[in-house]
């Protein structure tokens, strides 16, 4: 899920797994990746989070088990 966020505005969002997943939120610039959150293995996270930097930011959830179940919400 990806979303244009500019600085000062913030995104709530929450999240849980049936099973462990690799989670981040992140932007390019280039070449580069840049992570402001990465979790490992995470059956579940939340919070605020509220850029200082305006950019594309993408929330990105890796199965580690094909077959895990991910529901959740990002909101403004």
């Amino acid at each position: 899920e990806c979303a244009r966020i500019e600085s000062g505005e913030k995104r709530v969002w929450h999240w849980k797994s049936n099973a462990p997943v690799d989670f981040n939120v992140h932007y390019h610039v280039g070449n580069d990746v840049f992570y402001p959150i990465k979790r490992d293995a995470v059956r579940g996270d939340g919070g605020t989070f509220s850029p200082n930097l305006a950019q594309d930011y993408c929330w990105m959830w890796t199965a580690r088990d094909k077959a895990a179940k991910l529901e959740g919400r990002i909101a403004k």
